[in-house]
């Protein structure tokens, strides 16, 4: 039935010369069209040779030799599969390698993106170690605080409900309290005297490592051992949090007492307290603490000076107390925990090794940009993962991105340096300069950086409020002496009431001041760079803020 079939499609053909055409055919492996005209050929061919003999076996004989002449069939397949080709128009031969092109470019790109995909971080830093070696260089053993500290968190005895119901009904409006100690009951005064006497030994210690100048503690990662990133550590914020509380109840019952040299000391080993967390290689929240102890001992300083019960001896002796302090200037804000914690990332990011040192991880690219996009609860929109594919294939490698993270923080450092003002009216961001001159499209991890212009700002402030203390206990000192005010600041640098004038960190002159009917006023033009008269401006819930957006910083007079 077959050879009937091959007979039917080749005429009267010998059976040799049919199974020949065919398997030529079949060999070609081509288009249907070139098949059939190639066999219309090959047929052709065999009849016009067979035309002239006589009987079928001369027939089968001459298609035998005719065979013998064509050569091995997959051969003559390929050399016409060949020659057709070459004879196809210019056209369809440029349409196909740009297909074949095509083709190839598929695979290329799907066994890339199968290699891109299932790339894996090899993090080789442990950065923890690098954060606890900068503190260990940097504080000797017997310098360090942290001892004194950690000890004084043990022997604290913690507050009963009745400290703590005080703490709940007052504790947020203790600058109020400070001008008004009748709002505290004098059996709540009792409790409060007990307490701070129960914590007497605790307070010693925190007093003995305030005298230390600096601390570091050792830091240990929270997350599974596996996948051990600095994102995953905690700061511990014990015992500072308790020992700020006992601290400032300690100078508010002090105060009330009328003991008022008593309380300015305390005041003084809280600045000091903060004095030892400012440290270069001290992190971000060891700055913030410092903040929070540095701005209430200022704050009840002022206070204590306003009340006019210290002499002019003990004035003297409070400010250049606080004045050895921060004899070398006031620290800015560290930037070198969080570039660690970027290099730490970026290692837990990229790859390591291959083309540009590594490429980023898919999976974390995900997530990444579904932080970027604000979906970080959310389920995995279908889109993403092309999204993610596309935006990691197009991304700087590795080594361009950690050269360049370097160069931002570098910019950051010297940009946080600079005053408020300095950055916003004179020389401009520094960090939005740098990340100008990067395509977004390359660089979009380090065109993320965490912004911590508010914690510099905070930082720009609190040294302010340090500066101002350090201006209002000198005018009191000269008033006391001189029975007046100074007619300006000039007058007290003159004079060696204090070593330099207080400059304004939103403009670039002094703190304003001027005499008032017997007082004077003393006030930072604030967070809008233009002076306002020194006059408080409410927030929207009308509360007075200590540095608000809109109107002036006053320093004095307080309320």
């Amino acid at each position: 039935m077959v050879d009937e079939k091959k007979e039917e499609g080749v005429g009267n053909l010998p059976q040799v010369a049919a199974d020949f055409i065919a398997s030529v055919i079949k060999k070609i492996r081509y288009r249907k069209k070139v098949r059939r005209e190639v066999k219309a050929e090959l047929k052709a061919h065999f009849a016009d040779a067979l035309s002239d003999c006589q009987n079928q076996e001369q027939r089968q004989t001459k298609a035998q030799q005719l065979i013998e002449g064509f050569g091995d069939a997959k051969l003559l397949a390929k050399l016409i599969r060949r020659g057709k080709k070459r004879c196809r128009p210019l056209w369809v031969q440029a349409l196909a390698k740009v297909g074949q092109a095509a083709v190839l470019l598929i695979i290329l790109f799907a066994l890339y993106t199968a290699w891109f995909v299932s790339g894996k971080p090899n993090p080789r830093i442990d950065y923890m170690s690098v954060l606890n070696e900068m503190g260990r260089s940097a504080v000797s053993e017997e310098d360090n605080a942290w001892p004194m500290y950690k000890k004084a968190g043990e022997l604290l005895v913690q507050p009963d409900e009745k400290i703590k119901e005080l703490a709940e009904t007052a504790g947020w409006y203790w600058r109020t309290i400070l001008t008004q100690s009748n709002a505290v009951t004098d059996a709540q005064k009792t409790d409060l005297a007990e307490w701070i006497e129960e914590n007497e030994e605790a307070w010693q210690h925190l007093v003995a490592g305030s005298l230390k100048r600096q601390f570091s503690r050792e830091l240990a990662y929270t997350g599974e051992e596996e996948e051990r990133r600095l994102r995953d550590f905690a700061i511990p914020l014990e015992p500072f949090r308790e020992l700020y509380f006992m601290a400032r109840w300690r100078v508010w019952l002090e105060i009330a007492q009328c003991q008022m040299l008593s309380a300015a000391q305390d005041c003084l080993v809280m600045v000091r307290v903060a004095r030892s967390m400012q440290g270069e290689h001290n992190n971000i929240l060891d700055h913030a603490l410092a903040m929070l102890y540095s701005k209430i001992a200022y704050r009840a300083l002022v206070h204590i000076a306003g009340m006019e019960k210290l002499t002019v001896s003990e004035l003297k002796l409070i400010q250049d107390e606080l004045a050895k302090i921060y004899n070398e200037g006031y620290p800015h804000l560290s930037m070198e925990e969080p570039k660690i914690m970027d290099l730490d990332a970026q290692q837990h990011i990229f790859t390591e090794g291959g083309p540009g040192g590594g490429h980023i991880i898919f999976d974390d690219l995900i997530q990444i940009l579904k932080y970027r996009f604000d979906m970080p609860d959310r389920k995995t929109p279908w889109y993403m993962p092309a999204v993610a594919l596309g935006a990691g294939m197009i991304h700087a490698g590795r080594d361009e991105t950690l050269a360049m993270t370097n160069e931002l923080w570098d910019n950051i450092r010297a940009e946080f340096k600079k005053t408020p003002y300095e950055r916003e009216i004179v020389s401009g961001s520094n960090m939005m300069e740098f990340l100008s001159t990067l395509p977004k499209y390359r660089y979009f991890l380090v065109h993320s950086p965490p912004d911590f212009r508010d914690r510099a700002d905070a930082v720009h402030q609190i040294g302010e409020e340090y500066e101002a203390t350090m201006t209002i206990i000198a005018l009191k000192r000269w008033q006391s002496e001189k029975g007046e005010y100074p007619e300006n600041l000039e007058e007290l640098t003159e004079e060696c009431y204090l070593k330099q004038l207080p400059m304004d960190p939103y403009s670039d002159k002094p703190l304003v001041y001027r005499r008032e009917n017997g007082d004077f006023r003393l006030y930072s033009v604030g967070q809008n760079l233009k002076d306002d008269g020194g006059v408080y401006i409410d927030d929207e819930d009308g509360r007075k803020s200590t540095w608000p957006e809109e109107g002036d910083t006053i320093f004095w007079p307080v309320e």
